[in-house]
């Protein structure tokens, strides 16, 4: 995510300048998005992973409060 999020930043800094395009800017940051979603979609899998875990093991791992 830090790649996609210092890509962003050169592109704003080039279109600052007249040497990127909207269209780059628009597909970096789309890449941005996707590695944000990503990230978000790996934690909700590790906690559907701890969670069947728990029910597995029938043992409490961790408090969810």
């Amino acid at each position: 995510m830090q790649k996609a999020t210092e890509s962003l930043r050169l592109v704003k800094e080039g279109r600052r300048v007249g040497a990127r395009t909207n269209t780059e800017f628009l597909d970096t940051e789309t890449e941005l998005f996707r590695a944000q979603a990503g990230q978000v979609n790996s934690q909700i899998g590790a906690v559907e992973a701890l969670i069947n875990l728990e029910l597995a093991t029938g043992q409490k791992l961790y408090n969810f409060n």
